[in-house]
């Protein structure tokens, strides 16, 4: 059976727990709604949820976020480059 939300719809990609870096941010994060600050983006993510950053590392999707030097996102784009701008910084360190 199939939702209203669901018809026209066709999964791209790869299936959630699957995806590696900024591919698995926006699996995580599918549905918010932007322009969002980094308060209300951090309410949304449930729990301890982690990502595959890469297929050795798994990382808290929460502090990615909390770690980036930004307090807003206008979209997702933005986020993940913020993110992975994060990350460069970290493994250059």
């Amino acid at each position: 059976m199939t939702s209203a939300s669901q018809k026209g719809h066709e999964h791209r990609g790869p299936e959630k727990g699957e995806a590696y870096g900024a591919a698995a941010v926006t699996q995580a994060l599918e549905g918010v709604d932007f322009p969002i600050s980094k308060k209300d983006l951090l309410k949304h993510i449930k729990g301890h949820e982690t990502i595959h950053w890469k297929k050795d590392k798994t990382l808290s999707l929460r502090s990615l976020i909390e770690q980036t030097g930004r307090d807003r996102f206008e979209n997702m784009r933005e986020l993940v480059e913020a993110i992975s701008e994060t990350m460069r910084e970290e493994e250059t360190a």
